[in-house]
């Protein structure tokens, strides 16, 4: 399917909606004596739900897989690079430009590897129709 810019904007903004309020959803002190911080590890897991729930609407269709993918690569792979980049350039990327990246791939991922046109559904007609 060709490319709609119309469709992969709703895809960055639900998915920036859904893992913000995953992530405001965590306490930052510690609660009852525990740190909830681990369960910042699924905030990749809502921005790539966000992408592939805009990304299904209407007659395009996509898996979940590689908005997954590219939604954990970006922190594993943009943490060693923030500090590389620092220590270069002294150029300090913060948390919502890391947030916005991770978004950005995932949707570009679903937009370029997993959309595809949905199967049409070519019934005959019955006695009754």
């Amino acid at each position: 399917p060709p490319f709609s810019t119309i469709r992969f904007t709703g895809m960055v903004v639900v998915a920036y909606l859904f893992s913000t309020v995953v992530s405001l959803a965590i306490p930052e002190d510690n609660v009852g004596g525990l740190s909830w911080q681990w369960l910042h590890v699924f905030t990749p897991l809502a921005a790539a739900l966000g992408v592939w729930a805009v990304g299904n609407i209407g007659h395009e269709t996509g898996s979940l897989k590689w908005p997954i993918i590219s939604a954990y690569l970006v922190p594993m792979i943009g943490n060693p690079l923030k500090s590389f980049i620092f220590d270069k350039f002294g150029f300090d990327i913060d948390e919502s430009t890391s947030f916005a990246i991770m978004i950005l791939a995932a949707a570009w991922s679903f937009d370029h590897f997993e959309k595809r046109w949905k199967p049409i559904n070519r019934k005959t007609p019955g006695i009754l129709k």
